[in-house]
């Protein structure tokens, strides 16, 4: 008998290293190159006064992409010599009788992910271009408001755009913040699995904390903020507001069910105010106004709270660069006349997708339409595509081509926002490198199938050679 548990087990063993096997090549995917690089989405003028009587009688785009971005630059000066763009030449109408001085506001997305980010802030790529009112030169800001991972809202990121420090309910430059500086003790030489510390958090209370959390749990009123910690670590914590100083339980790992017997002890603390909190990372010569700044950091906290009713976001995400989460606006004013016709020139960089599964790659462009719906009447739209290259899809149908490249004529808005995409080759194919992606995976996928079928197969073959065998025993 004891001789046939060794055999199922040798079975078993064979079996648990063929799902080793089959399992590896998944940690060569996860490996391979990066193969997507993300532009920004550019957009049209708006209002900042939602009551004004201008109307637009006619918008003409014109993108200049007489070449493709690389998905990689190691300096501002090599970003900066990229020089696709977009002009949106408006030609505005005060039908009103009396004058109106309007400030606009043209968003022309974050930094492209394809720019490696410093502390320098980020390149002052707007100063290659400019905006024209009646064909002179007009006095433009440029400004930034904070955009996480969310989409563009018209609504929500217009809102952001303030002159001065914003008015939160909770935040202000003056808030109290106290840092407290903790240090993991205990831990050396026990056999834990993955020791995890955290503290409570009530609902609705006096207190912000920001806080290096790897996760949260919720019970109640409370919830349970926490981190895996390794012995001589420094855990450090910001309250905002009321001073209060979390207290720590650590527990065996993360499932928080069992206590263990170790210590994190208070070891230091610092006071300051909310905006010199807030003010930290900043470069004063980085472009981004100190109001913008800390207006940014303030919107950056209250998007990124882990639980909405509990006030707690993650240290890395508040202290991460927050020069690429910067989206950027043109600010500028026009002064009409009562009857006047005035054309205004706006002109920005351009930065697509950059899709490297295809060969040659394919560079999406977007440019969204649907803030112009914030005019009070909109015209014409003509759409020209100055390029050499292909377009291979559009979300937008008619484009047709032209001695330059692409044009398309629209009576009014339509409901899409414009996405294109160029190539330069008419029908790209797949690349090696996603083909190699592609064969790697059915691989895993072929092996991830045939292991079960191999390892019953081996415990069939198993429990067949061990029934012959007692058999045979009972034979004799």
């Amino acid at each position: 008998m004891t001789k046939n548990k060794t055999l199922l087990a040798a079975v078993l063993c064979a079996a648990c290293f063929a799902v080793i096997l089959g399992a590896a090549p998944s940690a060569a995917l996860a490996n391979s190159a990066q193969s997507t690089f993300y532009g920004v989405d550019a957009t049209g003028a708006m209002m900042a006064d939602s009551e004004s009587p201008v109307i637009v009688e006619k918008e003409r785009l014109i993108f200049d992409l007489n070449e493709f971005p690389s998905n990689y630059y190691e300096t501002a000066e090599q970003f900066l010599d990229y020089g696709g763009k977009v002009t949106a030449e408006y030609t505005f109408y005060n039908p009103s009788g009396y004058t109106v001085t309007s400030k606009l506001l043209f968003p022309f997305g974050k930094t492209p992910d394809y720019y490696v980010y410093d502390s320098e802030g980020v390149p002052d790529d707007s100063l290659k271009y400019g905006i024209t009112v009646n064909g002179e030169a007009a006095e433009t800001n440029v400004r930034y408001t904070y955009s996480g991972g969310r989409q563009f809202d018209v609504n929500k990121d217009l809102a952001l755009v303030c002159d001065g420090y914003v008015e939160d309910e909770f935040f202000s430059p003056d808030l109290p913040v106290t840092e407290y500086n903790f240090s993991v003790g205990g831990l050396y030489g026990k056999n834990y699995t993955a020791p995890y510390a955290a503290f409570e958090v009530q609902k609705g209370g006096n207190t912000a904390f920001i806080f290096n959390a790897n996760g949260g749990k919720v019970s109640g009123d409370v919830l349970y903020a926490g981190t895996w910690v390794n012995d001589g670590e420094t855990l450090t914590v910001y309250a905002a507001g009321e001073p209060k100083v979390p207290q720590w339980k650590i527990y065996d790992d993360g499932g928080m069910k069992k206590e263990i017997d170790a210590q994190i002890t208070l070891k230091t603390t610092r006071t300051l105010t909310f905006k010199e909190l807030a003010m930290e990372g900043r470069n004063e010569d980085g472009g981004v106004s100190e109001t913008d700044w800390y207006n940014a950091r303030v919107a950056c906290l209250n998007q990124n709270y882990m639980y909405a009713e509990f006030r707690i976001t993650g240290f890395t995400t508040y202290f991460r660069s927050m020069y690429e989460s910067l989206m950027r606006w043109y600010e500028y004013e026009i002064v009409f006349a009562p009857g006047e016709r005035v054309v205004n020139s706006v002109t920005a960089p351009m930065y697509p997708l950059i899709d490297l599964d295809w060969a040659p790659a394919l560079h999406e462009y977007s440019y969204l339409l649907s803030p112009a719906k914030t005019w009070k009447e909109f015209g014409e739209l003509k759409i020209e595509i100055n390029t050499p290259y292909y377009i291979t899809a559009s979300g937008i149908d008619g484009f047709e081509k032209t001695d330059t490249g692409y044009s398309l004529t629209l009576d009014g808005l339509p409901d899409k926002e414009l996405e294109f995409t160029l190539c330069a080759a008419e029908k790209p194919g797949w690349s090696e490198q996603y083909k190699k992606s592609m064969e790697l995976t059915v691989t895993i996928y072929v092996l991830l199938l045939l292991v079960p079928v191999v390892i019953i197969a081996l415990v069939l073959i198993a429990v067949v050679l061990v029934h012959r065998k007692n058999k045979k025993n009972r034979l004799y």
